[in-house]
């Protein structure tokens, strides 16, 4: 056996302990994330693809802020269709088309 080898073996924890100070409000975590309410209550519903992380106290929403952030990490990056940018030719067209059509 090694001298430098730990008696124990690390035992790495599977998630973090619970602590109530990270617990935030719907208003706070729309807040922080730069978004409505509305929006919040629809990522939490059962049907969205990837919810975020929830519980419930009765009537009310409560947000894990260290959850959260995880979830947060962990979204897939949306991937876009590439911007083809217009000509000064089809500007033109399209602002003269929205002139005739007012």
């Amino acid at each position: 056996m090694k001298k430098n080898a730990p008696a124990v073996p690390a035992v790495v924890p599977i998630s973090a302990p619970f602590s109530p100070e990270t617990l935030i409000t719907i208003e706070e975590l729309a807040k922080r994330l730069h978004n409505t309410e509305a929006w919040v209550r629809e990522k939490c519903r059962r049907w969205c693809p990837n919810p975020i992380p929830v519980m419930n106290a009765g009537r009310h929403l409560l947000f894990d802020w260290v959850q959260v952030s995880e979830w947060l990490r962990t979204l897939p990056r949306p991937t876009h269709v590439r911007h083809v940018r217009r000509k000064k030719s089809e500007r033109n067209e399209h602002k003269t088309a929205l002139k005739v059509a007012a």
